[in-house]
């Protein structure tokens, strides 16, 4: 019976927090939609790339804030909470990692647009025949990377499910954000994880653009397509080796 009561409360990662029983619940998630905070937003253009500091400023302004309202906490409290150090850092990671998992969607449904992908990239072709720049070899070992992740070759299935630990991680963090406002503390046995300390400090940069652009041009699409993949390929395994528990999960 112990060992039954025990397994109820462990959370869906297999830990000793509960999420859903700390009251993260859809309202708690959708809250990143910024419904509530309008002056606090990311942009989903090019936030992955924005400074440590600004994510930091638009989570303490938004989320952080929201959440504080939510848990009904005063405003002394909630300054004490927005003023902590893994506060800061979980909310900076959170953002810049939900404007990368946007552009990974993105990238899906382009590489479903096989059709438009090709019929531009015959026509670079035909461009890079006549010219020996290193700037068209680049876009052409570039799109041969991207190539067999195009729908319906070898590799567009595994793209499908590459950032599944990438996910797991933002949702994590997003439950900790809410939990430690909630209770105005660090929950017992945290620990933050450097992984992540380190990807909330660097700037994710796929593209020179200010936006991640379809690769439906390729001197810029390919590159960038290019670069999403092997970022989410490598963060996917990383983030997962060990798995990302915090000490508490």
């Amino acid at each position: 019976m112990k060992n039954k009561t025990r397994k109820s409360k462990r959370s869906q990662y297999g830990g000793a927090l509960n999420c859903e029983a700390e009251g993260f619940n859809l309202d708690k998630r959708e809250a990143s939609l910024g419904r509530n905070y309008h002056n606090a937003l990311v942009s989903h253009n090019n936030s992955e790339k924005w400074p440590y500091e600004k994510l930091v400023d638009i989570s303490t302004r938004g989320l952080v804030n929201w959440y504080c309202k939510r848990a009904k906490l005063n405003d002394e409290k909630c300054s004490m909470v927005k003023n902590m150090r893994e506060v800061e850092i979980l909310g900076a990671f959170y953002h810049r990692y939900k404007v990368y998992s946007e552009h990974i969607g993105r990238a899906r449904n382009f590489l479903k647009n096989y059709k438009k992908i090709i019929h531009n990239f015959n026509k670079f072709l035909l461009r890079i025949s006549q010219s020996d720049r290193n700037i068209d070899k680049k876009i052409y070992n570039n799109f041969i990377f991207v190539w067999p992740y195009l729908k319906d070759n070898e590799k567009y299935e595994d793209f499908l499910s590459m950032d599944l630990h990438i996910e797991s991680a933002i949702d994590k963090v997003q439950c900790l954000l809410w939990v430690i406002v909630k209770k105005g503390e660090l929950p017992n046995g945290f620990i933050m994880d450097k992984r992540i300390k380190e990807r909330a400090l660097e700037p994710i940069k796929l593209t020179s653009q200010d936006k991640f652009i379809e690769p439906f041009y390729p001197d810029e699409g390919f590159s960038a397509l290019t670069k999403l993949i092997k970022a989410v390929e490598k963060d996917n395994i990383e983030l997962n080796d060990p798995p990302l528990t915090f000490g508490v999960f």
